[in-house]
C-alpha cells in the first residue's frame, strides 16, 4: 500500500556550498597582497572574484516555487526492493534553478539508504517524475522522512534549500524465512477448530452438570421439553507463545526474529492463537486477519532486556499444557537463563523451541596454501 504526501516549498534557507571557499580565500589573499605591495592587478582580480560571489548570491535571493508529491509504501520487507515515486513540479512561469533532490530517511539506524540525484533546470509549469528503487538492509521502523530540494545558484557557490517533511511511517518488516513445523493441538486437526466455549455455534446437546446458564438454548428447550445447551466452536487450534530477548543489530538475534515472525504467521494461518511477548510489551493475535499487526509488532521491536521468573511463568501459563514456546534470543543470552527456562517448560508441559539451536553456523574459509609453502613441505 502506498501513501501520498503533498507539500509546496516555502522560502527555504540559504546554504553555503563547499565550492564557495576557494574563491573567497583567493580574494582575501589577493587583497592582502595588494595591501602589502600596493599593486593594482591583485585588487582587480579580487574584485572580480567578489563580483562572482555576489552575483551567485543574488541568483538565489528569490525562493523557488516548487510542488512536491511523494508516493511511499507503508510496509516493505528486508531484502525486497521497493519503489518510491517523486513528482516535482515547477509552479512558476519561468525556469527554475538547477535542482538537487534528496530523499533522506530520519532514523537512528540505517535501515534504507538515502537517495540523491541532479534534476537540472525545470521549465515553467513543467513536472519531472523520479522513480527511486531501493532495498532495505535492516528491520525496524522509520517514523518520518524528508525530501530536500537544493536550488543551486549560478557558479555553484550557494543553494536555496527547501525541506519537505514526509510524516508517513515506513515499517521495514523482517524477511520471512521458512517457518518452523508446528505441532497439531490435541483433539484438533491442522486448520480445523476444536469445539470449546468459543463464539461460533457448533451443535446443540443435552444439558450436563457444570454447563453455564448463558449457554442454554431456551428455544430448543421450550420446543423439546428437555434442557439443551448450545455448544460453541472456537477458532483456536492450539497456542503459540514467542518470547523475544535480545538487542537490535545482533546477527543471531535478527535471524531468530525473522524465524519467529515466519512461524507466527504460519501459526495464524493454521488457526492457532499467537502471542508475542517482550519485556516492553506484547501482542495477542487470534485470527489470520491480524497477520499485519503481528508483523508490524516484530518490525518495531528494538531492545528486549532480561526477563525474570514471574514473566516466564506468565508466558508458560499463556502457552498452556501441550502448547509451544518459541525463544527468539541472541546468542549472548546466559546459558544459565536458558537452562532455567528449559526446566520451567518441562514442568509446565510446554514444548520449548530455542531458535539459537537453529541458527546458521558461521564458517570460515580455509587458508589457501601457496605454491612455495607446498614445496617446502616434506
Amino acid at each position: 500500500m502506498k501513501r501520498t504526501a503533498v507539500s509546496r516549498s516555502g522560502d527555504g534557507r540559504l546554504c553555503v556550498l563547499p565550492t564557495l571557499w576557494p574563491p573567497v580565500l583567493s580574494a582575501l589573499s589577493l587583497f592582502a597582497f595588494a595591501f602589502v605591495t600596493n599593486a593594482v592587478w591583485p585588487q582587480l582580480v579580487g574584485c572580480a572574484l567578489a563580483g562572482l560571489v555576489a552575483s551567485s548570491l543574488i541568483g538565489v535571493a528569490r525562493p523557488p516555487r516548487i510542488d512536491v508529491r511523494i508516493d511511499l509504501p507503508d510496509r516493505v520487507l528486508v531484502g525486497e526492493p521497493f519503489e518510491t515515486t517523486l513528482h516535482i513540479r515547477q509552479v512558476g512561469a519561468g525556469p527554475s534553478r538547477p535542482l538537487v533532490v534528496r530523499h533522506r530517511m530520519l532514523s537512528t539506524r540505517r535501515l534504507v539508504a538515502d537517495y540523491a540525484t541532479l534534476v537540472g533546470t525545470l521549465p515553467g509549469h513543467d513536472e519531472v517524475v523520479l522513480r527511486i528503487g531501493r532495498t532495505p538492509i535492516a528491520r525496524g521502523a522509520i517514523e518520518r522522512s524528508q525530501v530536500e530540494l537544493d536550488a543551486v545558484a549560478p557558479f555553484g557557490f550557494f543553494a536555496r534549500r527547501t525541506i519537505v517533511p514526509v510524516p508517513q511511517a515506513l515499517l521495514v518488516l523482517p524477511a520471512l524465512t521458512p517457518a518452523l513445523p508446528l505441532p497439531i493441538a490435541t483433539g484438533a486437526r491442522s486448520g480445523v477448530a476444536g469445539r470449546t466455549n468459543g463464539l461460533d455455534a457448533a451443535a446443540v446437546r443435552d444439558w450436563r452438570p457444570g454447563d453455564q446458564v448463558r449457554n442454554v438454548q431456551w428455544r430448543s428447550t421450550a420446543r423439546t421439553g428437555r434442557l439443551t445447551v448450545l455448544e460453541r466452536e472456537d477458532v483456536s487450534a492450539g497456542s503459540l507463545v514467542v518470547l523475544v530477548l535480545g538487542q537490535t543489530g545482533d546477527r543471531d538475534f535478527e535471524f531468530a526474529l525473522a524465524k519467529a515472525a515466519a512461524t507466527g504467521v504460519a501459526a495464524l494461518r493454521q488457526g492457532m492463537a499467537t502471542v508475542v511477548m517482550t519485556s516492553d510489551g506484547e501482542i495477542s493475535c487470534l485470527h489470520p486477519r491480524t497477520e499485519r499487526a503481528l508483523l508490524e509488532f516484530f518490525a518495531r521491536i528494538d531492545r528486549a532486556t532480561t526477563i525474570d521468573d514471574p514473566f516466564l511463568a506468565r508466558a508458560l501459563a499463556i502457552a498452556g499444557r501441550e502448547g509451544s514456546l518459541v525463544l527468539a534470543a541472541s546468542s549472548a543470552t546466559p546459558a544459565a537463563w536458558r537452562t532455567n527456562l528449559q526446566t520451567l517448560s518441562s514442568r509446565a508441559g510446554v514444548r520449548l523451541i530455542d531458535l539459537a539451536d537453529r541458527a546458521p553456523v558461521r564458517t570460515t574459509q580455509p587458508h589457501r596454501t601457496t605454491r612455495a609453502h607446498r614445496a617446502s613441505q616434506p
